[in-house]
């Protein structure tokens, strides 16, 4: 039983592989910008809440917060197509 979820497991991972190698070559999606500027982006983010708080407004606090939460759900996802795209073929 775990085998055949195992191997479940790895031809969804293939099939994910595939997919994002022709959304490449029809440039709907690349490998820039580095995976490293999406975390950067969300640390200089995070700093900007921290300042926030101190301002004592709730809807410019609430306003940071959910654009921190989206750019760090964004940089872990371009991260793992990064890497989906940069790994070599088997």
């Amino acid at each position: 039983m775990i085998s055949i979820k195992l191997k479940t497991n790895i031809k969804i991972i293939m099939d994910l592989k595939n997919y994002l190698k022709k959304l490449e070559k029809r440039k709907i999606i690349t490998r820039k910008p580095h995976p490293i500027l999406p975390f950067i982006l969300a640390t200089l983010i995070f700093i900007l809440y921290r300042i926030s708080l101190t301002l004592n407004n709730k809807t410019f606090n609430l306003a940071v917060l959910t654009l921190l939460i989206f750019t760090l759900i964004f940089a872990i996802l371009h991260f793992i197509v990064y890497k989906i795209l940069t790994s070599k073929q088997k």
